[in-house]
């Protein structure tokens, strides 16, 4: 009876880590790139009021299709996976429960955040226009910053800061694909894939910094209309000096100089996080620095 168990466990076990390398959930290097800005739309719209179940809903969520996504990525051949011991038909079928069990939790929770779909079917169009024009990742880095909307949505509603908010967070995502993507640009043009590295070239560190530049801009403006205090500018102040490292990382064209200064976009978000968060806890305890 043990024996049986433990080979059934063995199994699921077995099973269970195959799936989770199909959803690449052992590459979660794109991770800060979907988290970060949905964490800064919550606090932002609802300041230090936000509750967990919130949080933790929101980022499951985008888990889960970001699961569904990437496994329609792997079977198109875009992300190298070792699925040999799931067939085709298996691994459609997870992606489409992935959908569903995303579309439960959102019923059960708030409608508002079916709009988290819309950034699915950004992402669907992502897909389709790779291999056509290199305006893809332009609507790559909408999907990805999409869940800024969503988070303002489901505290409140969508209004000219949340469109502010998400233009930032979408010009810091297609920053970071230019730097994801240059290393492997001799293997997007073999394979046809249009990517904005291949479109600059060796111009892409300055894609890089104009893009980067535009999003601590438009968060400067977003601040300076909600009256945000010095914590916030602050953060501003961390972010820019870590896009001058980031640049000073790439004026060598080596790949691992490019992998280092992309992932130091987790600490680019975190900069912004602080500063919104810090801005927010000084108001809630009356203490809060006067904006800039």
């Amino acid at each position: 009876m043990n024996l049986f168990k433990h080979s059934v466990w063995g199994l699921v076990r077995d099973r269970l880590r195959a799936y989770g390398q199909l959803m690449c959930l052992h590459r979660p290097i794109d991770l800060p790139l979907l988290i970060w800005p949905a964490i800064w739309s919550l606090i932002w719209s609802a300041g230090m009021q936000w509750d967990l179940t919130t949080f933790v809903l929101l980022v499951f969520v985008l888990l889960l299709l970001r699961g569904a996504v990437l496994i329609t990525a792997v079977r198109q051949g875009l992300i190298r996976v070792n699925t040999q011991e799931i067939t085709a038909y298996e691994q459609y079928c997870v992606a489409l429960v992935l959908v569903f069990l995303a579309l439960i939790l959102i019923l059960l929770w708030k409608l508002e955040a079916l709009l988290l779909f819309i950034a699915v079917c950004l992402a669907g169009g992502y897909l389709f226009l790779l291999h056509r024009t290199y305006l893809a990742q332009v609507v790559l880095a909408a999907a990805i910053a999409w869940p800024v909307l969503a988070g303002f949505a489901v505290q409140g509603e969508i209004d000219k800061l949340s469109w502010l908010l998400f233009t930032a967070a979408q010009l810091w995502v297609l920053a970071a694909l230019i730097l994801y993507h240059f290393p492997g640009r001799a293997l997007d043009a073999r394979d046809k894939i249009y990517t904005l590295s291949l479109l600059f070239g060796s111009s892409s560190r300055y894609a890089v910094a104009a893009l980067q530049l535009a999003a601590l801009i438009t968060l400067f403006l977003a601040g300076r209309q909600e009256a945000l205090g010095i914590f916030f500018f602050l953060g501003l102040a961390v972010a820019l000096t870590l896009s001058l490292y980031q640049q000073f990382l790439i004026s060598r064209p080596e790949a691992e100089h490019y992998m280092r200064a992309y992932r130091l976009n987790a600490w680019w978000g975190l900069a912004v996080f602080c500063g919104i968060s810090f801005h927010f806890l000084c108001q809630a305890q009356g203490s809060c620095p006067g904006s800039v």
